[in-house]
Formats: structure tokens, sequence, C-alpha cells
């Protein structure tokens, strides 16, 4: 008779997604009761967090509905900046998810579809590259392009598009392309050219004169100590661990002219690069503002009167 019972409430139990545990111990029976109270708990807690934010998005959509009217002058008791129910970053977050890069000119669309297909950089970073050519050029900032860690090469075919656009095709693009440096690190993840020719061909298709255009492959211990430009207006770091990063900073960064840009690649999840760049700038006490371009890279202008 008993097994009958529990049979059948193991029927009951099953048919409505309870699960059923024996418990050898008392206090087998207290720890699953404790870790149960506190799942219960959570799920309470996301219930009233899905609840907050219904209520600001009903909020939201009734002051949009206000300010559409033309009524929010008339509404004294409607103080925006004060209602406590407005989230105002998850309102920027919706925006963003929403916008994304769609506001940017058409421009570097064409550029960006032109190299996207070769290069890892996020759409924020190649823009940033567009835009950091586009300051160099108006502002008359002296110097060559430098990409060290130039891979399969769409960052840099994003800055010569960029300074064709912007009527220049004299400065020089020196490309530096450390793979023999990180291959011990990041062989299986990182895409490389296929050979000297294939990126070269491909840098070709930009249209910018390719005499000023010089590729420089392997380690940076042999490639950074030949000839290096006088003066440096942009310079992109994608060099993937400490030394490496250590090595080029150390070799270029004097060489960026006062307002030249410096981007740093894999400055955010990968802990060398932005060690690096952390140690070189508290040797040096360079009072540089890093700022985020997106997860992984981050951008700053060389402010005057630093080495």
């Amino acid at each position: 008779m008993f097994t009958a019972v529990k049979a059948s409430v193991r029927r009951v139990a099953h048919a409505f997604g309870i699960s059923i545990v024996r418990h050898s111990t008392l206090t087998q029976l207290l720890a699953t009761s404790a870790a149960q109270n506190a799942e219960v708990q959570r799920l309470r807690a996301v219930d009233a967090e899905v609840e907050r934010l219904r209520a600001v998005d009903a909020e939201v959509q009734r002051l949009r509905a206000i300010i559409e009217q033309g009524r929010i002058g008339a509404r004294p008791d409607i103080n925006i900046a004060a209602d406590s129910l407005i989230d105002f970053q998850i309102e920027m977050a919706k925006y963003y998810v929403k916008i994304s890069m769609g506001d940017i000119e058409p421009s570097f669309t064409s550029i960006y579809d032109r190299c996207k297909a070769w290069s890892v950089a996020s759409v924020e970073q190649l823009y940033a590259i567009y835009q950091a050519m586009e300051y160099v050029v108006k502002a008359g900032l002296p110097g060559d392009v430098v990409d060290c860690g130039t891979g399969r090469g769409g960052a840099a075919m994003t800055a010569m598009l960029a300074l064709g656009h912007f009527g220049v095709t004299d400065r020089r693009i020196l490309l530096f392309d450390n793979s023999d440096t990180t291959a011990a690190v990041t062989s299986a993840a990182r895409a490389r050219p296929e050979t000297d020719s294939d990126l070269r061909d491909r840098l070709n298709t930009t249209g910018y004169p390719s005499g000023l255009v010089s590729v420089q492959q392997g380690m940076l211990e042999r490639t950074l100590a030949a000839d290096l430009p006088r003066d440096i207006a942009f310079m992109r770091l994608n060099t993937d661990c400490y030394a490496s990063t250590m090595q080029a900073l150390s070799a270029l960064y004097p060489r960026v002219v006062p307002g030249g840009v410096i981007v740093v690649d894999d400055c955010g999840p990968l802990l060398g690069p932005r060690k690096a760049f952390e140690d070189y700038c508290a040797e040096g006490q360079l009072p540089l503002l890093l700022s985020r371009i997106d997860y992984r890279s981050r951008v700053a202008v060389k402010t005057a009167g630093t080495v």
C-alpha cells in the first residue's frame, strides 16, 4: 500500500515538473531547503526588476505623449530631471541598441564596407581611425601614419582610404606586422596575411600611392631597429603582449608629434598591452587621457610638452 502511494506521488510530481530528492540526513535536507529558499528570493528579485522596467517604460511613453501634445510646459507637476521612475541609463542603452552606428557619415560606411573583411577590429575602432585621419588632416599635423601589428591590413586600409577621402595622398604609411613576435601568444586566434604580396595587393586596392607605403614583417626587435620616421601623426598599436607593446612604445611614442593620435588595441581584455601602456606612462610621467573606443581598444592624444 505504501509503495503504491509513493508511486502515485512520483507520477503527480513528474506531471507538474516537481523533482523529489531523497535526503539521508537532516543536514542535507536543511541545505536543500536553504538553497530552494535562496532561489525563490532570486526569482522574486527578478520579477521585481521586470516590474520596475515596465514602470520605467510606461513612464517614458507617458512623457513622450505629453511632449508630443505640446503640454509639457503646462504641467508643473512633471519634473523629468527629478522623476524617480526614469532610469536614463536604461533609456540610453535602448537608444544605443536602436541607433548603434546609424548616425555616422556615409563616407565612412563605404570605407568600412571595403575594409571590414580584412580586420578583426570593431566598427567603433575603425571609425575612430577614420576620425583620427580627418583630425590629422584638418589640424595640419606633420608626420607619418604608423600601424604596428598590421595583420591582414583592414585598419591600415581604413586609414589610407580615409586620407584619400580627405584629399591627402602624400603621407608615408609605415606598417609593421609583428606576427613572428606574437605567434607564441596568439597563433591560433590571430589572422595574418598569407604572404607579403597578398597584403600588398590588398593595400593597393585603396589607390593610395604604393611608393609611400612601407610594409615590414617580422619580429619588432628587428623591424623597429631600422630607419624610423622622424615625426608620427598617427600611431596604432595592435601588439598583443606586454613585451611587443613596450618595444613599440619605446621606439615610436617619442616620435609622435604633439597633438598626434595613439590608438592602442587589445588594451581592454588583454592585460599585457594595457599593463605595458600603464607602465610606460608611469615611467615617463605622461599625462595621457586614455579614452575608451570599445571593449578592447583605447585612444589618446599626445599632449604638448611630453616626450
